[in-house]
């Protein structure tokens, strides 16, 4: 999935970009609403410099590793800015399968 940015500040804008399940200043919202296991999530790029009215497009993928419902959220910390953005992420997870009868 592609996420665009755009700086509609007056002031160029440093942004750091994680996920919630890494921790550390990253680790906003209710953390109990993310999965336990190990995040499929990966953003790129980790981080962004914008100057005034740029923009610029975050990838998020997501490689779940088996069946299930997978839960994170994309946290980006602008600098000087006290309270981060950050929206929720959700993937299903799937498992391929095939099912042959043979006839004799």
């Amino acid at each position: 999935e592609n996420l665009r940015i755009t700086n509609d500040s007056l002031f160029p804008a440093n942004v750091r970009l994680g996920l919630a399940s890494s921790g550390g200043d990253f680790a906003v919202g209710d953390l109990e609403t993310i999965s336990k296991s190990p995040s499929p999530f990966i953003v790129e790029p980790e981080s962004l410099k914008l100057e005034v009215h740029q923009e610029a497009e975050v990838k998020i993928w997501c490689f779940p590793p088996e069946k299930g419902v997978y839960k994170d959220r994309i946290v980006a910390r602008i600098e000087h800015n006290a309270e981060p953005v950050a929206f929720d992420l959700s993937a299903l997870g799937e498992m391929p399968s095939i099912s042959v009868d043979k006839e004799e």
